[in-house]
């Protein structure tokens, strides 16, 4: 009986390949049991939990400290002791063994990144909580001043007992929704990674940092918007196109832009009423930001840029 047994495993190992899905280690000692190490994806199938230490192909059970299940590419399991391996498959027990471990770890390394991810919707209203109670301080600052990131608050406080509110949510999900509409081909490489971040269900520990600076690059976006619609609504074009004239002006940003005919400064200002000139200048000095000047300017041309009405001068000269 034990040849024929014998028989029929060679014909099968013949036309099939396995390799190991699972160890069985059983434990010594009084409590004894058994430790299953299965790979992921894999089922251990109910006929091999606690077994015993049997091997299908020798069909001896001895005090064996480690059995193991193989799958054929036919679907069919065995379970063999480590010195049938070859026997039984005909492979290198060694190569099969090795290779079973290594895919192990890579599993449980697998699992341990896996377990470390911090759910995005949640991570991020608690951030928002803390941006609301105690404002916002980004990682660099944080280091240079020797103080705690909001970020690094926000994953103690996920442990914590004070829970973020509704507002928190929303603001949570507001972020998440805007950075999901940014373009995934950003110019801006943070932008970029915010989108990315977006588009994930959970956070890594080293992306905690970026994720958490998705809320508040959310709320200057807003402002900054709002601030747009706002000029919108306020400026309009002043002055006759090709005259010139006396305006009283306050500077509001200067940007220089360098190219093939030197440094040009941009300058953005705005009258009392709200209206917005822009001039650009390459032959003096860029004038100060925050200072407001007379000045005589000829009015180049009437323009819009991302719907604010503009104003363009050109040869603008100081009176005061």
């Amino acid at each position: 009986e034990y040849c024929i047994v014998m028989e029929t495993t060679a014909e099968l190992t013949a036309v099939r390949a396995w390799r190991i899905i699972a160890a069985v280690d059983y434990l010594r000692g009084d409590e004894g049991g058994a430790v299953y190490r299965v790979l992921e994806g894999e089922t251990l199938p109910a006929q091999y939990h606690d077994a015993g230490p049997m091997c299908e192909h020798c069909r001896q059970s001895r005090a064996r400290k480690t059995v193991y299940v193989l799958m054929s590419d036919a679907g069919e399991y065995r379970q063999v002791g480590s010195t049938c391996l070859r026997d039984f498959t005909g492979q290198d027990e060694r190569e099969m063994v090795s290779a079973f471990r290594e895919q192990l770890e890579i599993d449980e390394d697998e699992r341990v990144r896996v377990s470390r991810l911090i759910t995005a919707n949640l991570y991020l209203s608690h951030v928002a909580m803390v941006i609301r109670t105690n404002g916002w301080l980004g990682a660099t600052a944080a280091r240079e001043s020797g103080r705690t990131p909001t970020a690094v608050i926000a994953r103690e406080a996920m442990y914590g007992d004070a829970q973020p509110t509704s507002i928190d949510a929303m603001a949570a999900q507001a972020a998440i929704v805007w950075a999901q509409s940014l373009s995934d081909d950003e110019a801006n490489d943070y932008l970029h990674n915010l989108h990315v971040l977006a588009a994930q269900h959970a956070v890594e520990p080293k992306h905690c940092n970026l994720a958490a600076s998705m809320i508040v690059a959310h709320q200057r976006a807003v402002a900054r918007e709002a601030e747009r619609t706002s000029r919108a609504a306020t400026s309009a074009h002043f002055g006759e196109i090709g005259k010139r004239e006396v305006f009283t002006l306050t500077v509001e940003r200067v940007f220089a832009v360098d190219d093939d005919y030197g440094v040009t400064n941009i300058h953005t200002m705005r009258d009392e009423a709200g209206n917005v000139a822009v001039w650009f200048c390459s032959s003096s000095a860029p004038l100060n930001v925050g200072q407001t000047y007379t000045l005589k300017a000829t009015v180049k041309s009437h323009g819009e840029r991302d719907g604010v009405a503009q104003t363009v001068l050109t040869r603008c000269a100081i009176i005061d």
